[in-house]
């Protein structure tokens, strides 16, 4: 039997939504950094969503030439990856 995440507040297992969605990360002051690919995955009773399975590198850097058009089609924007982990 393999153990899938849980949601705390109801004690139910989390299903996945929605699988490949594109996350954008961003620099603490808001600053565009990366876009990574994940799975979504919700409660069933409360609604409650998380990101996980991301992939082992992300796929864009705020340095590549296309990064900008890449950016707009980011399902979710995380803010704050912090400078001193960059």
């Amino acid at each position: 039997m393999s153990i899938n995440y849980a949601c705390v507040g109801c004690s139910t297992l989390l299903r996945p939504r929605k699988n490949d969605v594109c996350v954008h990360i961003t620099m603490e002051d808001g600053s565009n950094y990366q876009l990574w690919q994940a799975d979504l995955w919700e409660c069933p009773d409360c609604g409650n969503q998380t990101l996980l399975g991301y992939g082992q590198m992300c796929w864009a850097e705020h340095y590549e030439p296309d990064f900008n058009r890449h950016v707009k089609t980011a399902d979710f924007t995380i803010n704050g990856q912090s400078k001193a982990l960059s």
